[in-house]
């Protein structure tokens, strides 16, 4: 377990390390309620993972060096974005989902480094790309979730495992203080 000081934005890390350093499956979160819990290699998100927002806002997905990167699908109130990203922007091909006057709509759409080409309908000349997208989108979203619920069993082990240690530094400083105090008592010694 990692505990961070006041002035990082991260609160708390729960979770496999290697030499000091976030590595495996873990759970970290922030002081701002924002909630990451999968892969990390070199003390970084890096790999498969869920990332959860205070507004309501769920990413599941890939990550690079602490960025989204790869596939992904965004969540959040009314909006969805299934498709490809680039250090953190939407890039490349995705599919957007929203309702516009009430009624669901889902197109096209190209972003290049997170600013915003064009929309198309979805049609028959695009079908076939747009279900790939969702298809392999949709299997890393799926991977993502199964690691974070790993990343989650392996946290709580970890608390489950400190807790346990506290207790035992505890009894350890209690039996110290009860041998103490029968040393003192004894006359003669």
């Amino acid at each position: 377990e990692i505990l961070y000081e006041d002035k990082d934005s991260r609160a708390s890390y729960r979770g496999e390390t290697c030499i000091n350093q976030r590595c495996g499956l873990g759970v970290l979160q922030f002081k701002d309620g924002i909630v990451y819990h999968g892969q990390f290699a070199q003390d970084l998100p890096n790999g498969l993972a869920v990332e959860t927002y205070p507004a309501g806002f769920v990413y599941k997905g890939e990550f690079l060096d602490d960025e989204r990167h790869g596939l992904g699908i965004i969540q959040c109130p009314g909006l969805a974005f299934i498709g490809s990203w680039a250090y953190g922007k939407r890039h490349g091909v995705g599919v957007e989902r929203f309702t516009l006057m009430g009624k669901p709509v889902e197109s096209l759409a190209h972003y290049d480094n997170g600013n915003f080409i064009s929309r198309e309908k979805i049609d028959v000349e695009n079908q076939e790309e747009v279900m790939a997208l969702k298809v392999a989108s949709g299997q890393k979203a799926r991977k993502a979730a199964l690691l974070a619920e790993k990343a989650r069993i392996v946290a709580a082990g970890v608390r489950v495992l400190r807790d346990a240690e506290d207790r035992q530094e505890a009894d350890l400083e209690e039996m110290r203080l009860v041998q103490e105090e029968t040393q003192q008592e004894v006359p003669g010694e």
